[in-house]
């Protein structure tokens, strides 16, 4: 039965889609850091750092959609082995169907501002849909050379002229739409249902975090660069689920399995203590890929409990210790903040002005002001959180550690039972010189 559970989950894994969605989604976050660089001098007004890196962040976005357009396409021919260039009739599309054609670098930025939200719903579409069409055509008919891409530039064409004839703005439409329904992205239920999704593509192998996020991020990120002005200005912070409470929930990385190679260390199996000393500094930092690939997490029914649960713990947790004040809503976030160890996150996430110290005198006012905006109460609940997942993952951990033992002595005692059959059968004894004639 196992066997054919994994199997099963390799060949969902490694089906052409998602292997277009799994490398194209993390490709496409290349150029979404490069651009960082240079908008960083471009969006020089804001004084506040903070917010400057906040609104880069935001612009950088929106090189999502038209990456997302390319990569997944290009992908997806390379999944079903034909040689096409659907990822470029995805992407000449996406950019006919933008809502003007930057001639400046200050149009180029707010072309991009434009987009962030929208941009990877279009990129997405156009990749599955006429992109996929693309590589259907020459599936179904393989002697075509370039028909498949004209008809595919024709089908966007059509979509293009609808567009202008009704003067339709696509990435507005949507932007307005998810303005619309902003109180059900930050809710609960938005929360629990974003986590679960994440973890459900990383149980299948799939990079989770970079595929829901890729829909999430600038819907989120801009409920968070609203609660950063809101603390700018003294007013209170009108938002709780966030980009940076996304980035808070998945302590030790997906599956929250912070105390997981702890746990490890002193298992009786030795495969899992070297894993345990492999994945403790990175799990330190929210890096948990070698655990989900090697130990592994990717469809393991014994750890799938604790797996699922403790995310959607610690987004019911952090929802309901903001909402009844037991610790400071998010007021920051820095792009890469991930990274950094559960509690000083929690803590660096809901400063409202937090900087970087670089002497004694400005360490001493980063403290004051930790103290006073009651930060501090954020670390101490990812403690509390974090011993909590403790609880809930030992059992569990107990049960597949036993099972890994059993496996480990049964492996062992197959390999000397086929050593001693090899040396038996290779004795001197039981040469033909030595027989008797």
């Amino acid at each position: 039965m196992t066997r054919s559970w994994l199997s099963s989950i390799e060949k969902l894994r490694d089906h052409p889609v998602f292997f277009s969605l799994r490398y194209g989604v993390m490709w496409s976050i290349l150029p979404v850091g490069l651009a960082m660089v240079p908008l960083y001098y471009l969006l020089g007004s804001e004084k506040d750092w903070g917010l400057r890196v906040m609104n880069v962040y935001l612009a950088a976005l929106g090189m999502m959609g038209p990456a997302c357009s390319l990569l997944i396409g290009q992908f997806l021919s390379k999944a079903y082995h034909v040689k096409s260039f659907a990822g470029w009739v995805a992407l000449a599309v996406y950019l006919s169907l933008l809502p003007f054609f930057p001639h400046t670098l200050n149009q180029v930025v707010i072309l991009l501002n434009h987009t962030f939200v929208s941009g990877s719903f279009v990129g997405f579409f156009l990749a599955l849909f006429l992109g996929g069409g693309v590589v259907a055509l020459k599936i179904r008919f393989p002697r075509l050379k370039y028909g498949a891409e004209a008809l595919g530039l024709l089908a966007g064409f059509f979509m293009i002229a609808a567009v202008q004839w009704y003067h339709f703005d696509i990435h507005r439409a949507i932007r307005v739409f998810i303005g619309n329904h902003i109180t059900t992205a930050d809710s609960l239920y938005a929360g629990i249902v974003i986590v679960f999704l994440t973890n459900l593509l990383w149980f299948f192998g799939l990079q989770g975090s970079a595929i829901i996020g890729s829909f999430t991020a600038g819907v989120y990120a801009q409920l968070i660069y609203d609660n950063m002005q809101a603390a700018q200005l003294g007013h209170p912070l009108p938002h709780i689920v966030t980009l940076a409470f996304f980035n808070y929930v998945f302590i030790g990385g997906a599956g929250t399995t912070i105390l997981l190679p702890f746990f490890m260390l002193r298992s009786k199996s030795k495969r899992l203590r070297v894993l345990a000393k492999i994945s403790l500094f990175p799990c330190f930092f929210n890096v948990n890929e070698t655990l989900i690939y090697f130990l592994p997490l990717v469809a393991n029914l014994e750890l799938a409990v604790p797996f699922f649960l403790g995310p959607l713990f610690t987004v019911a947790s952090t929802y309901y210790a903001i909402k009844w004040g037991l610790m400071p809503n998010f007021s920051y976030f820095i792009p890469g903040v991930y990274y950094l160890p559960s509690p000083l996150l929690a803590v660096v996430a809901t400063t409202p002005g937090f900087f970087f110290p670089r002497s004694f005198l400005a360490l001493k006012h980063l403290l004051d002001l930790v103290v006073v905006s009651g930060s501090w109460k954020s670390g101490i609940t990812a403690f509390v959180q974090i011993s909590i997942l403790g609880f809930l993952y030992y059992p569990f951990y107990r049960a597949f550690e036993r099972s890994v033992i059993e496996q480990e002595k049964h492996t062992e005692e197959t390999q000397k039972e086929d050593s001693d059959l090899n040396f038996n059968l290779t004795h001197p004894k039981w040469s033909e010189e030595s027989l008797p004639s």
